[in-house]
């Protein structure tokens, strides 16, 4: 199953389409017979600016104009690989470490966590460009910021990251 991410803006008074941009399609995975295993989720957004970021959780995550939705950048990020059921009769799930978290926004960096791919990642608020990933090791729940750390959880467990290197060990 081949899927589209568009980002849509509607009026608020009368529900009318101002625009609609797409940012990315992409395969999904798909039952032995053809079907799709999940419905697909488009990720989170946050607005910083009259600027929308947009995470497709279809490799892509995306900047765009709020006012005419015009794109300023597209960036793609290493996803996990689509099963096969083809191959097999039993139901292969990929295991993604994340839950459906928002984006966040610090100084000049944006953070993702993307349902279709094992790692965080840091992109260059105005280009993009991808400055950092890290797999998951810290929890499946990204709560925000303390500071200048993203806070994660999973279970009775929190986590310390730093935004200027995401790389390094988490704070537990």
């Amino acid at each position: 199953g081949y899927v589209n991410a568009h980002l849509v803006c509607l009026e608020l008074a009368t529900g009318r389409v101002q625009w609609s941009t797409l940012l990315a399609g992409n395969q999904v995975d798909l039952t032995m017979f053809g079907e799709i295993q999940r419905e697909p989720f488009m990720g989170a957004l946050a607005e910083q600016n009259g600027v929308i970021y947009a995470l497709t959780n279809l490799g892509v995550i995306a900047a765009v104009n709020c006012w005419d939705g015009s794109v300023r950048w597209l960036t793609t990020y290493e996803n996990l690989m689509i099963t096969t059921a083809r191959q097999s009769l039993r139901f292969q799930k990929r295991e993604v470490p994340w839950d459906r978290n928002p984006l966040v926004i610090c100084f000049d960096r944006l953070f993702a966590t993307p349902l279709d791919s094992e790692y965080l990642f840091a992109f260059e608020l105005k280009t993009g460009r991808l400055l950092q990933s890290a797999p998951a090791r810290m929890g499946s729940f990204l709560l925000g910021l303390d500071g200048a750390s993203l806070v994660f959880c999973s279970g009775q467990q929190a986590a310390l990251v730093s935004t200027v290197d995401i790389q390094l060990a988490p704070r537990f």
